[in-house]
């Protein structure tokens, strides 16, 4: 089984030094991840989330988050995850920053075996930490078995269109739902003209592939909201759950054409 390692920011972001906030907070996020292929990307991530306004409440903002016990949870419920799906790494690695802009709360999993969950100061933060964790944790199991990059050291670079992107997403969103469901975090509706617009508006990028391909999934335009890819791909993926009779779980080990095409979703191109 694969080993489990937790990093927590938080309490070395409020230790005095002679840097200010925004210097550490970025030192510790170069540290963390400089050495990835995908780092710059992580690091900025954090960086942002754990950056706010007002700055006068960024102590207490801290304080409470420090006092909660976010490494047992995210540990725990990593352990529960590995030993259901084998991620095929030796280690699991979470890295744990304050999101202290609502905006970015959410995570990132930037290899196989590596995340940056980041931590909302709000009354449900356990609950959007082990649904976060969840979310990363489907990425690292596909990533492994069909990597979005080379340099991660698991094999050639798998192509992702849009199409392997909301199956990736989708499928993410459907495990949090298998484990997580829960009536404080109500899954996001789309219209059925949404939907349409949608499909109209991606289109024309088919032929995108990999950040390209993602970053049209996340901001299509036409008007829709920035993540009605990922509700596109919950529902796409869901069809194929209930025509299958399978969990999210299970699905994971099927190739993305299986998932995509046989879904039975009606709005396919």
């Amino acid at each position: 089984m694969a080993e489990i390692k937790v990093h927590t920011y938080t309490r070395q972001l409020l230790v005095p030094s002679g840097e200010g906030y925004q210097d550490r907070l970025k030192r510790l996020a170069d540290e963390a991840f400089s050495a990835e292929p995908w780092g710059g990307l992580a690091a900025r991530t954090a960086l942002a989330a754990g950056t706010t306004e007002d700055d006068a409440s960024i102590p207490a903002m801290l304080e409470a988050l420090s006092a909660s016990s976010m490494d047992e949870v995210a540990g725990r419920e990593l352990g529960r995850l590995v030993s259901l799906a084998d991620p095929g790494v030796e280690v699991v690695e979470c890295h744990l920053f304050p999101c202290l802009n609502q905006k970015h709360r959410g995570g990132f999993c930037y290899a196989p075996g590596k995340m940056l969950i980041l931590i909302p100061l709000m009354e449900l933060w356990e609950k959007r930490l082990r649904r976060n964790i969840t979310h990363e944790y489907s990425h690292t199991v596909r990533m492994r078995r069909w990597p979005l990059d080379q340099r991660h050291g698991f094999g050639p670079a798998f192509r992702y269109t849009i199409r392997e992107h909301l199956v990736f997403e989708g499928l993410a969103e459907n495990l949090v739902e298998q484990f997580h469901a829960d009536p404080d975090f109500p899954l996001a509706t789309v219209t059925t003209e949404e939907e349409a617009r949608f499909w109209e508006a991606v289109q024309p990028h088919f032929e995108r592939e990999n950040w390209d391909a993602y970053g049209v999934l996340m901001n299509p335009g036409a008007g829709l909201p920035s993540r009605v890819g990922y509700t596109v791909g919950y529902h796409l993926v869901k069809r194929y759950l209930d025509r299958q009779g399978i969990t999210a779980l299970a699905a994971h080990q099927i190739p993305y054409d299986e998932l995509y095409w046989r879904s039975g979703y009606p709005l396919l191109r």
